[in-house]
């Protein structure tokens, strides 16, 4: 994996540009889009034994190939970046080793006002793909968590960023709960707050906790069909959130907690929280603090 100079970005578009509609007499125009995004190649090893002999080599079926791998590293992208890669093209070889080849450039984050994770640290999409390949083959609740925070980001509504949102979270924290599942709510935003406490401080798990709780509701309101008044300000603490701001801190929450559940499998090879033991701390903590 590596970083895409601007001019190969450039070259790569002009070769597979677009035509422009024009009139009777007006000479062919082309459009090429403007990318103001990071690009990475990825190049894939694949060892593919066709025939007998030492070397042999058939063609390879590149979306086959090429889209599980585009899939993992899109929802792992999401997941560092906040933006979802587009594929714009693959080249590929055919022969015992197969080369395939991907120009991933993403939507820019600058519209939010933040610096591409992948322009500053281009390693980390490395990181993030070894992670999503581990958690392929360790965790479907993970797996699940993160391909729905894939399409979350890509929503242009509000309500299906807050079902998304809310998806992975139960994906990540009532994964366990195959028969009693009782109060989802209040176990859902009580554990979120619980393994929010494991890797950060802010905002505090009090937060969390009443995010979550609010957000399900919403999220239930959605989900059965019912109306809801998008006007409507949430309570979380002492802010008053719109809804818009509801969404995006409940993705915030459940993003965080995605990327923490892959490093989590990548170190163990799978995905187990110890429910249990975490609210016994928290309540031990809770009763030497009284």
């Amino acid at each position: 994996i590596r970083l895409l100079s601007d001019e190969e970005v450039e070259s790569f578009l002009y070769s597979n540009v677009i035509p422009v509609a024009f009139e009777h007499g007006q000479s062919p125009r082309v459009q090429v889009p403007q990318y103001g995004f990071p690009a990475v190649e990825v190049r894939i090893a694949i060892e593919k034994e066709v025939g007998h002999g030492p070397i042999s080599s058939a063609p390879i079926d590149s979306i086959k190939t090429i889209n599980p791998v585009f899939e993992r590293l899109a929802d792992g992208v999401a997941l560092i970046d906040k933006s979802r890669p587009i594929l714009l093209g693959w080249r590929t070889h055919f022969a015992n080793s197969v080369i395939g080849g991907m120009e991933l450039p993403h939507r820019a984050s600058s519209a939010r006002g933040e610096r591409s994770a992948l322009l500053s640290s281009p390693g980390s999409v490395a990181e993030i793909y070894r992670r999503m390949d581990e958690v392929d083959k360790s965790s479907v609740g993970v797996r699940l968590a993160t391909r729905r925070l894939g399409f979350a980001v890509d929503r242009q509504s509000l309500e299906d960023r807050l079902l998304d949102s809310m998806i992975a979270l139960e994906a990540l924290l009532l994964n366990d709960m195959t028969k009693e599942r009782g109060e989802l709510r209040f176990r859902l935003a009580l554990r979120a707050a619980q393994f929010w406490m494991t890797f950060s401080k802010e905002p505090e798990a009090e937060y969390v906790y009443d995010l979550i709780r609010n957000s399900y509701d919403r999220r239930s309101a959605i989900a059965h069909g019912s109306s809801i008044d998008l006007s409507k300000t949430a309570r979380i603490g002492i802010r008053a959130l719109t809804f818009e701001q509801l969404v995006d801190e409940t993705q915030e929450v459940a993003r965080r907690c995605a990327l923490e559940a892959t490093r989590l499998v990548q170190v163990h090879h799978k995905y187990e929280v110890p429910w249990d033991t975490m609210l016994r701390a928290t309540l031990r903590t809770s009763d030497m603090e009284t």
